[in-house]
Order: C-alpha cells, then sequence, then structure tokens
C-alpha cells in the first residue's frame, strides 16, 4: 500500500499529489462547470439579472483554477490585471493555509477517563487537538507538534520549512508581543520574510517564544526608536554591556528578561512600522542600517588587477532626516596565489555563487 492510500485508509483524507489535481478537485467541489452550464442554458428559471451575475462569477472562478493552460483576456489590460490578481492571491491563499493549520496545532480538546461500568467520569483533562490523532505509520497518537507538521508536510507536499518558520513567528507575535491571532496575521502577511528575518535577527528566544537573550546595543536603538531616552533601560543595557561575561547564567537571565519587559512596547511598534512600510526592501535595510548596523558588503570582479574586490560600506541611520549616510568605505582585494591568469571556468562559477555587482564584465574574460 502506498503512503497516499495508507493515509486515505486512515482518515478518509486526499492530499493531491501535484497543483494540477488541487485545482481539479476544487472544481469538483465548488461544482463550477456544472454551475456554470446550468446558467448559461437554462432559460426563464432565475431572473435574467441573478442569471447574468451568476455567470459572471462562475466564469471568473473557472478562469482562476481551471486546469489547463491560461489564456490571454481581451486586451493586454485585463490580461495584466489577471496575472496580478492570480500571483497575488496565490501568496494569500497560502498564507491562510498556514494560519489555519497554525491554529488548529494549538487547538485544545477536553478528554475524559470513564468507569466502563457506571460510566462515571474519573478523570479530565486538556489535550491538543492533533493529539487524538494517531499517526498512520506509528498507530499510536502524535506526541509532538513536531511530529505533526513532519507527517503533514511530506504527505500534502507542503513545504515545511515555510510552515516552521510561519509558526516561529506567530509564535512570537502572539506570546510575547501579545497579538491577537487576527493581528499576527494581518503583520505577518503584510511582509512574511522582513518580518520572520528581523525577529531572528534582532533577538534570540527560547522554546517558549520569549527572549532569551537580546544585545544590549541592539535594545537600546529599538528602544530610542520607538521610545525616546528612558533611563531604565540605558541602565540594564549598559549593565549587561559593562559586565557581559562575568554574570552568572541566573543573573544574566535575569536581566534580560528585565530588558526584553522594558523594550517590549518598543519592539512592537518596529514590528509594526516594518509591517506598513511600502517596500519590503527599504523595509529590510531600515533593519541593516538603524538598528543591527550591518554594513553594505558587494562584491566586483577587478578587470585590471584580475582578482575579486570586497566593498565594505558603513553607514548610519539619521532619525531625524529618516535616511542613510555613508561614513566610510573600505576596499579589499583578494589577489590568486599564482601568477597565472585565473582560469575562465573558476571565473564562472565565482560569478554563479557571488551576486558580483559587474557579473557581465566577466562574460568574454
Amino acid at each position: 500500500m502506498n503512503d497516499l492510500a495508507l493515509i486515505n485508509s486512515v482518515y478518509g483524507l486526499t492530499f493531491s499529489d501535484d497543483a494540477e489535481t488541487e485545482v481539479q478537485t476544487l472544481i469538483d467541489d465548488l461544482r463550477l462547470l456544472k454551475l456554470l452550464d446550468y446558467v448559461s442554458n437554462n432559460d426563464g428559471a432565475l431572473p435574467e439579472e441573478l442569471k447574468d451575475d451568476l455567470k459572471a462569477i462562475t466564469t471568473v472562478l473557472a478562469d482562476m483554477f481551471s486546469p489547463g493552460l491560461p489564456m490571454p483576456h481581451r486586451t493586454p489590460e485585463e490580461t495584466i490585471r489577471a496575472v496580478s490578481r492570480d500571483v497575488n492571491l496565490s501568496r494569500w491563499l497560502r498564507e491562510r493555509g498556514i494560519m489555519r493549520l497554525y491554529i488548529l496545532v494549538n487547538s485544545r480538546k477536553n478528554m475524559q477517563v470513564t468507569d466502563p461500568e457506571t460510566g462515571e467520569v474519573l478523570e479530565e483533562y486538556r489535550v491538543k487537538v492533533f493529539q487524538t490523532l494517531d499517526n498512520p505509520y506509528t498507530e499510536s497518537p502524535f506526541k509532538t507538534q513536531e511530529d505533526f507538521l513532519g507527517w503533514f508536510c511530506k504527505e500534502a507536499k507542503v513545504s515545511r520549512a515555510v510552515v516552521f518558520l510561519r509558526f516561529y513567528a506567530y509564535d512570537r507575535l502572539v506570546t510575547y508581543f501579545g497579538y491577537t491571532l487576527e493581528e499576527a496575521f494581518k503583520i505577518l502577511t503584510s511582509k512574511p520574510s522582513v518580518i520572520i528575518e528581523t525577529l531572528r535577527s534582532l533577538a534570540e528566544w527560547d522554546k517558549n517564544a520569549n527572549i532569551s537573550y537580546i544585545n544590549p546595543d541592539i535594545a537600546m536603538r529599538i528602544a530610542e526608536r520607538h521610545n525616546g531616552s528612558n533611563e531604565e533601560i540605558k541602565e540594564l543595557a549598559q549593565t549587561l554591556r559593562d559586565v557581559d561575561g562575568t554574570l552568572t547564567n541566573i543573573e544574566k537571565a535575569e536581566l534580560t528578561a528585565e530588558l526584553a519587559e522594558q523594550i517590549r512596547e518598543p519592539f512592537r511598534k518596529t514590528i509594526e512600522e516594518l509591517a506598513a512600510h511600502d517596500s519590503s526592501r527599504e523595509a529590510t535595510e531600515l533593519v541593516k542600517s538603524a538598528i543591527l548596523r550591518i554594513p553594505e558588503v558587494s562584491y566586483w570582479w577587478d578587470i585590471e588587477m584580475d582578482a575579486l574586490r570586497i566593498e565594505v560600506v558603513h553607514k548610519e541611520y539619521d532619525e531625524l532626516e529618516e535616511a542613510e549616510h555613508v561614513t566610510g568605505v573600505e576596499q579589499i582585494l583578494l589577489l590568486p596565489d599564482t601568477r597565472e591568469s585565473l582560469p575562465i571556468e573558476a571565473k564562472r562559477d565565482l560569478q554563479k555563487r557571488l551576486p558580483l555587482r559587474n557579473r557581465e564584465s566577466l562574460t568574454d574574460s
């Protein structure tokens, strides 16, 4: 018995092997073709206005979810609009699907142990819903969230990395920042990659989705950006900065927990600022320059020296002007340890591996 047959026999579920099968299933579920045929051919059973509306709805849905080759619309403008609709809708549906899974994984169910003879309730307890399901391969209940998600992602052909990264972000948005699920969903779907990377880069988190460590300088920049000069935050950050390395683990954890509590609100405002930003790229650059203070690194191929040149641009973010300013540039030349010209195969490999700014110059060299 293959994997899909085994799953179907246990749960009666049908996971699609490919997108075309999924689309065809959706068309069947919505009865689109049957409805379209009905409103097109059935005369008099429905008011003409309602028939026109239903026909328009089913035509659009049939176009969106047809498993066949998509065709251009009547005009280029209509086609471009349909392309935008399809691409953006696919992103939206993915995020909705992951949130639906997140809600399921965090849902709980009341369980009872009863006396088989009297029916008396001996014990009541709550478990997560997925723990009431049997793993088809072990025939015993799923013990952990990781086990359940691993099974689901494998069988449903859903990216495990995408699901776990979204869950990572939702846990922190809900637990540490205190957002409702609806608020967290709105924030994360605005710029998923930006929000996830910001959460990962600005702090270290424990398994309960609370901050376990944050660099004091980063904490100060977060606070200054949205909270002005807070003496308590400054004092905590300075204490961690001065004695970091000499504190016991307990002392460090206590100071970090206090600092994490103090910067919760400015950190929250930073996340909201990024979510509301017009550009994902500019939002990412804002985090790198204004908070992390990461210099911009670029790679060039120096044609005259026949060597790799690294350019490191140091920047500072001016809060008043809301703009970056270059404060210094470093040029580093990596010369091959040979008098011979670097083989063209090696240059082409570098061209593939590194984001060279002048990659076109290596095409014929």
